[in-house]
């Protein structure tokens, strides 16, 4: 669970000495939507430029490279380095080694949280009869994979409106509530986002999941529910971890929170959840794991595949309750400043066990209009469209920013407002 920064200006001080120096984002702007695509480090670039000149230089030599001892070619050791990196950030790595698993048996590496979430789509198993359960609310890729996949006609699919009111006193129980109410003894999979996009709500994933369990303790195997996550919104940000989740299936993109090389994600499985998934892309990588077989194959942009590791690293040595603290701090900063402006509306819930990063807000005219004249005033923030048409202002703040930046920003809107 995220907490309140025990000692904020120690806290500041750590995330500057961690990321001063290390980006190279315009001095110009305020950079407040990270939530669409990330810049990578300096040791991430350096990871990219690496590999890519000796991708450059000799292709397939490169590729197929083998240690002195003549182990694994270059590609599997790099692929199995990020796969071990992601399921140790997911806090896997315990059971990994208990179970004598490797990364490779949960992570699956995609070029994107979309990838990763057709792949659940297109390959869970399912009878004619049985169906999806989804919201109103998730983003329109996870809706559309879903609804592709029902047009094939062995899976329907239904969506559920998950609270009118993002900030109702009781958002999360009415959430569980409503998902409890909607799940039949159809229901096949339950399709769900951890932070919605459109109104920065973090969903209680967790307490849904452990809802689900119950239900599956009464199911036969080939009525199990199938919980899949959305998570790309809370990964990076959230002190979480995949059994916090209580899921099947998690995914994400690596090129937002995460910093992470463009084109980059994972999909993550609970080791006895992949049999209730059918491969969709040919993998190219060795058989006998389960991630590394729903890993697509084909030649891809390998530079950036491989690089993701070092985003493993680079915010694994900020440190993941770090990150979530200071994130959480300058997204409240935020909210509240905004909340005390005449004409503004905070849609984001205050509370941090119900928002993340995503900050949303009705800022009184045309967000669309409003975003224009903010980067206008050295702002980059982005717009989002509600379920109900609404345009919300949208602000992503993360380790990138200082408090002047939330300031700043809040200032400008008020001159809009």
């Amino acid at each position: 669970m995220t907490g309140p920064a025990p000692d904020w200006e120690r806290l500041k001080r750590h995330i500057r000495s961690c990321v001063t120096g290390k980006f190279e984002l315009d001095p110009n702007l305020i950079h407040l939507n990270v939530m669409l695509k990330a810049s990578p480090p300096l040791t991430v670039r350096e990871a990219i430029e690496t590999h890519r000149a000796g991708l450059n230089k000799d292709p397939a030599g490169y590729f197929f490279e083998r240690d002195a001892d003549g182990g694994p070619t270059r590609s599997m050791r790099e692929t199995a380095r990020v796969a071990g990196l992601a399921a140790k950030y997911l806090g896997l790595a315990d059971v990994l080694q208990q179970r004598k698993l490797s990364g490779l048996d949960v992570i699956a590496q995609t070029t994107s949280t979309t990838m990763g979430l057709a792949l659940l789509a297109n390959g869970v198993t399912a009878r004619s009869g049985q169906e999806v359960l989804m919201s109103t609310h998730d983003f329109f890729t996870w809706r559309d994979a879903w609804r592709f996949r029902s047009a094939r006609g062995d899976l329907a699919c239904r969506e559920m409106q998950l609270y009118a009111d993002p900030g109702s006193a009781r958002l999360a129980d009415e959430i569980v509530d409503t998902v409890a109410r909607e799940i039949r003894k159809e229901t096949r999979v339950l399709a769900m986002t951890w932070v919605h996009s459109n109104t920065g709500v973090k969903v209680p994933i967790g307490r849904i999941g452990q809802l689900v369990e119950a239900l599956n303790a009464e199911r036969a195997p080939e009525n199990r529910i199938l919980y899949c996550v959305d998570g790309v919104h809370g990964f990076g940000v959230e002190d979480a971890d995949f059994q916090d989740f209580h899921c099947d299936f998690f995914a994400a993109g690596c090129h937002k929170w995460l910093f992470g090389p463009r084109g980059t994600g994972i999909l993550c499985g609970a080791p006895e959840s992949w049999q209730h998934l059918r491969e969709t892309i040919p993998s190219m990588l060795p058989p006998g794991s389960d991630g590394a077989r729903h890993t697509p194959g084909g030649v891809q942009c390998f530079e950036h595949v491989w690089a993701v590791a070092e985003a493993f690293e680079f915010v694994a040595g900020i440190g993941k309750t770090a990150i979530a603290q200071y994130t959480h701090g300058l997204a409240t900063r935020l909210k509240k400043g905004l909340a005390s402006l005449p004409g503004v509306s905070v849609v984001t819930p205050m509370a941090a066990e119900l928002s993340s990063g995503v900050v949303c807000c009705d800022p009184g005219l045309d967000a669309r209009q409003a975003k224009k004249d903010l980067l206008d005033d050295g702002i980059a923030a982005m717009t989002a469209t509600d379920v109900d048409g609404t345009h919300y202002l949208r602000f992503s703040p993360s380790i990138l920013n200082v408090e002047a930046d939330i300031d700043k920003a809040i200032d400008a809107v008020s001159k809009l407002a």
